[in-house]
């Protein structure tokens, strides 16, 4: 039997996870604070903090792990740099993740 469509191979693959941080009143609104990509041998394609935009009210470090001095100048890369490096990453490939949908959403990354 013929397929229309090739195999994907496992170089194809990527794992995507975010961590994201409360901000606002009540630190209800989520804001993108670490993101992470391994290839499909769990090989660390980046992980990094990402400099908040806002004032972070909720660090949710008992699920995050994320404290104040994770998020520092020099310590955290500038939003636009994180994106634009992930964009490359997941260019082509297929991502694969728990609540994918949330960490590509502009909502937890505004």
């Amino acid at each position: 039997m013929s397929s229309k469509h090739p195999q994907p191979t496992p170089d194809q693959f990527i794992a995507l996870s975010c961590a994201n941080v409360g901000v606002g009143p009540g630190g209800t609104t989520s804001m993108l604070a670490r993101c992470s990509i391994v290839d499909y041998k769990g090989n660390t394609l980046i992980d990094c903090y990402v400099l908040p935009t806002m004032q972070v009210s909720d660090y949710r470090t008992a699920t995050t792990g994320i404290e104040v001095h994770h998020l520092q100048s020099g310590k955290a890369m500038p939003f636009s740099t994180v994106q634009k490096t992930v964009a490359k990453f997941i260019k082509g490939k297929i991502i694969v993740g728990h609540c994918i949908w949330n960490d590509l959403s502009g909502e937890a990354t505004l």
